[in-house]
């Protein structure tokens, strides 16, 4: 519990400190200028984040109207193995594909098919808030919420189809606080109808996440990514571990490629926050090698 309040309070103070000290300003590239007049510029900031996905987390970047877009993730293995297994490429490995597309500017859905458990899942997002040029609304609020089903055949712990089902919600909070830097923070709740209970795992679960990026050329970013469960889940051999991760991002109006390590060994967000095993403490039989592909295309005129 202590930690968690020490959490809250980086949170608080990192939007507190920065906010009044920018609330007088604009960010330059997005502010626009009118003819002798005041009028505050309503319009959204541009690319607080190149993508909707930042390494293993959600942004509150939305689709476009008529945008549809492909995402390719893959997770290798653990670095223990060495040159056995080329440090996890050639180890064990997670993969998804999936698509969204923008159904208006600020909703879009999708679905994708992850490898491990042979999950399903259907998802979508939302802009609640979002942040302008003249900093009038200084922050972007977005709900991103998870349906996802297993397809996987054991019948000998599914024995009702409900019992495949698991559920993610999650606000997310952030601002651009210039042309150089975005930063969020995510509170997520993560529903599993089935669990294993022996291990000590619940149905219910909690976490706080940050991520952000720091852009270095017009292309190139640097991300990062930190997760914290708050629901004690498993014993401890079965624990449930924070994620970190640290990647590089390049991107375009139409691409963005990310290669990062990190901790998180699932790529659905429910995994990451009830059944990471990966302690990023310990390198290498905690860390894992991964990358993330997305393509747009837009259909309107």
């Amino acid at each position: 519990m202590k930690n968690i309040k020490i959490y809250l309070t980086i949170v608080l103070m990192c939007f507190g400190i920065i906010s009044w000290a920018q609330e007088t300003e604009t960010i330059d590239s997005d502010s626009t200028k009118t003819s002798g007049k005041n009028e505050k510029d309503k319009r959204p900031v541009r690319s607080p984040f190149a993508c909707g996905t930042v390494l293993n987390n959600q942004t509150t970047v939305n689709l476009k109207k008529k945008t549809l877009e492909m995402m390719m993730q893959h997770r290798f293995g653990t670095f223990d193995k060495g040159y056995e297994d080329l440090w996890g490429v050639y180890g064990s490995s997670n993969i998804r594909i999936g698509f969204d597309y923008g159904i208006i500017d600020r909703i879009q859905a999708g679905f994708g098919v992850t490898k491990n458990g042979s999950l399903w899942d259907f998802r979508t997002k939302g802009a609640i808030l979002e942040q302008t040029r003249s900093n009038s609304m200084p922050i972007a609020v977005t709900y991103f919420g998870e349906m996802a089903i297993s397809a996987k055949r054991d019948e000998t712990r599914y024995k009702k189809g409900a019992q495949r089902m698991s559920y993610f919600h999650q606000i997310i909070i952030s601002r651009k606080f210039a042309d150089w830097f975005s930063m969020q923070f995510s509170a997520s709740y993560a529903h599993y109808n089935i669990v294993d209970s022996v291990a000590g795992t619940k149905h219910d679960n909690f976490a706080l996440s940050a991520s952000g990026r720091f852009k270095v050329s017009p292309q190139s970013s640097v991300l990062f990514e930190f997760d914290y469960p708050l629901t004690n889940t498993g014993n401890d051999a079965t624990k449930t571990h924070p994620n970190l991760g640290l990647g590089w991002e390049i991107a375009t109006s139409s691409h963005a490629f990310q290669i990062f390590v990190a901790s998180a060994n699932g790529i659905i967000p429910q995994q990451s926050i009830v059944y990471n095993s990966n302690d990023f403490t310990k390198p290498k039989e905690g860390l894992i090698l991964g990358f993330n592909i997305t393509r747009k295309w837009g259909f309107v005129k």
